[in-house]
């Protein structure tokens, strides 16, 4: 199901390998059945063994589980994507699996390739205008002040939610002990579905956040700011996998002064030029984002 999606929303831009540690001897027919009820026939495929050739010829290995029997190669992205065994299982089970890999799958997509290389990509529904910028990012020095103000934000997210608030995180260069920033404070939550917005939504507001804008093609993504101090709230349904690499990249920079380095030094050499806008910035970080992620997921693996 994954390399069907992928096939079709890369257009055919990324090239598709797909295997098994221990493959059975035919498509799984209800894995069929659901990826037909999204238009895509994979029928013809034939399941094949994961060979230690196929990972070493590729730049990015998924895998679902196989642990220590997947070859591994240093230097290869690595995510193991936690997902139930679509075998011997009822369609409206496969459904919910299909549905969890479509969106990893999404994701993926867009970190390789970009947004637009999405065949159903959409931008985000602005209620407030993006974030100009018209020069230079201002960077400042770690300020201890960042830890006591995320602390601040959370009690009134959790004041405001309650047990709605199933995960509340400091997230983004300001929970970074010891990184140059930009004096904005990030936080990561998640509910139980963010595309509920009459949930969580008027309470965050009545609290003083205000919705800027929404991706709902983009794991229903909700963006909400506030100021003094400058703070831009994450909404994410529980579970999302996009909260589980915003936490790794954090984890990885707390942890690894060379990986922090590296990263303020793109961050500062980036910052030094002209932007139209703040995303337009934050955009240009993408590859050693990724390739921070790449390599603590990679040691994840080995430690396993």
């Amino acid at each position: 199901m994954a390399a069907g999606y992928l096939k079709q929303f890369s257009g055919g831009a990324i090239d598709v390998r797909s295997a098994g540690s221990e493959p059975a001897d035919k498509i799984n027919p209800v894995a069929v059945q659901a990826m037909a009820e999204e238009g895509i026939d994979i029928a013809a495929e034939q399941p094949t063994i994961l060979t230690t050739d196929a990972v070493q010829a590729s730049d990015v290995v998924i895998t679902m589980g196989c642990g220590d029997s997947c070859p591994y190669y240093p230097g290869k992205r690595y995510e193991d994507w936690t997902l139930d065994d679509p075998a011997g299982q009822g369609i409206d089970v496969v459904r919910a699996i299909r549905n969890q890999i479509r969106q990893r799958v999404e994701q993926l997509v867009e970190e390789l390739l970009g947004s637009i290389a999405m065949s159903n990509g959409s931008q985000p529904d602005f209620l407030e205008p993006p974030v100009r910028a018209d020069g230079p990012i201002r960077l400042v020095d770690p300020d201890p002040v960042w830890a006591a103000q995320y602390a601040g934000e959370e009690e009134r997210i959790r004041a405001a939610l309650g047990a709605r608030a199933v995960q509340v995180e400091h997230v983004g260069s300001t929970s970074v002990p010891g990184l140059a920033a930009k004096p904005v404070i990030d936080i990561v939550l998640t509910v139980i579905d963010s595309a509920n917005e009459a949930g969580y939504l008027p309470d965050l507001e009545a609290a003083g956040y205000v919705l800027q804008f929404r991706e709902p093609d983009w794991y229903e993504h909700r963006f909400l700011r506030d100021h003094n101090p400058d703070v831009q709230v994450h909404v994410f349904t529980a579970g999302s996998p996009e909260v589980e690499r915003m936490l790794l990249f954090r984890d990885r920079l707390r942890a690894r002064p060379e990986e922090r380095e590296l990263y303020e030094r793109t961050k500062r050499e980036l910052a030094a030029r002209r932007w139209n806008y703040i995303q337009d910035y934050a955009d240009a970080k993408s590859s050693v984002v990724e390739e921070i992620i790449s390599r603590g997921r990679s040691d994840q693996k080995r430690e396993r």
